[in-house]
């Protein structure tokens, strides 16, 4: 396939590289942005690029990639303002609250935003010690 053909989008806008990034296939990843650098800046139906879709689905390692290869001077900017705090609140749901401070720390707006990246956290009862039920034995793991 040629470098334009991989840029053609299905009926969601969704390229190539966005359903690797929904698999979580880096290798195909790789390939697609070796072939087309553009591809981690082409937006979806929904105004998502190809790291949304990656940090939707919980794929750390792809998000963590995508970084490296997505442009962040774009408009919209991807880490900035609607489009960053997407990112972020999908990299708390999953977990990934160092993925997400980073984020913040790049771009402090973000935490100003409601709602809040504070306010995704706290309703995550067990991502607090005091919010989880753990038996004696998971206590102790969870001290050390």
């Amino acid at each position: 396939m040629s470098s334009t053909d991989l840029a053609f989008v299905d009926e969601d806008g969704s390229t190539a590289l966005h359903i690797a990034a929904i698999a979580g296939n880096i290798e195909a990843a790789k390939l697609l942005v070796n072939k087309n650098s553009d591809l981690p800046n082409i937006l979806d139906n929904n105004n998502s690029l190809p790291i949304h879709s990656a940090a939707a689905c919980g794929e750390r390692e792809m998000f963590l990639y995508l970084m490296t290869v997505t442009n962040a001077n774009m408009e919209p900017k991807p880490f900035e303002d609607e489009s960053g705090v997407r990112l972020v609140h999908a990299l708390i749901t999953y977990g990934y609250y160092d993925l997400a401070l980073t984020l913040v720390k790049c771009c402090p707006k973000l935490a100003c935003w409601d709602p809040s990246p504070l306010q995704s956290i706290t309703v995550k009862h067990y991502a607090f010690r005091s919010g989880a039920r753990l038996k004696h034995w998971q206590r102790l793991i969870y001290n050390c």
